[in-house]
């Protein structure tokens, strides 16, 4: 999906809600596929995502949001 020759060349990459659906090494081969599809070419890249801290409210299921935006969800241990 994230495959070099996929990936347009571009002086600035946004990827919103994308990387937390990733491992960690999986998440890193999607960074250096764009990396590498740049050439070289000075680029950004804006992850926009949301950071839950473990032990907060915040990480806690939250069924009506869960429902209202038919998605599943996991807690933060």
């Amino acid at each position: 999906m994230f495959d070099t020759q996929t990936i347009p060349q571009a002086d600035a990459y946004v990827m919103k809600h994308i990387i937390h659906d990733w491992d960690d090494n999986q998440a890193i081969n999607i960074l250096k596929s764009i990396r590498t599809a740049t050439n070289g070419k000075p680029t950004t890249i804006f992850i926009i995502d949301v950071v839950v801290l473990p032990g907060t409210e915040e990480n806690k299921v939250n069924p009506t949001l869960v429902e209202s935006k038919n998605v599943e969800s996991k807690n933060v241990e």
